[in-house]
């Protein structure tokens, strides 16, 4: 996708989703229900995002989402800042979602919230994957700091 939005001369966004407080979520009610919770998590994130938008599970309750420009005109271009507002409204959305309503695991409801962080690549960077997911990561981590439920964008955090 990188090298896509190279040759387009288009954005990418990089997102990182962690389920806030999953560790109690196991200890509570165990890793069965645990295990559950991520695929009903991974589905809503999944159902929330475009098709040709990629949603990673990178370990643990840690997901990795790439977005590409989201004009619904192929032909129209959003310009950077269209391009991150759209994104982070996405990201809001989903956000929200998670926010309120509880995920089943078989007869189990447990709340659950999100922690995001978000970076862009554009063309014109002379940035690795490895340095969009750090940054991207440092950007979730000030959501965590600041009380969870958040969205931070990198490099605003």
């Amino acid at each position: 996708m990188l090298n896509e939005a190279k040759a387009n001369r288009t954005e990418v966004a990089l997102v990182l989703v962690d389920i806030d407080h999953f560790k109690k979520v196991n200890d509570t009610h165990g890793h069965i229900a645990g295990d559950q919770i991520l695929k009903v998590a991974a589905e809503l994130l999944r159902s929330n995002i475009r098709q040709e938008n990629p949603v990673y599970r990178l370990g643990g309750e840690e997901f990795l989402i790439l977005m590409n420009h989201l004009s619904r005109d192929p032909n129209k271009k959003m310009d950077s800042s269209e391009f991150h507002v759209a994104i982070y409204q996405v990201m809001e959305r989903i956000r929200k979602s998670f926010a309120t309503r509880e995920l089943a695991a078989g007869t189990i409801q447990v709340p659950v919230t999100l922690s995001c962080g978000i970076t862009f690549y554009a063309p014109t960077m002379n940035k690795s994957l490895d340095e969009l997911m750090t940054e991207a990561d440092q950007a979730l981590y000030a959501s965590k700091r600041n009380g969870r439920n958040l969205i931070s964008v990198w490099p605003y955090i």
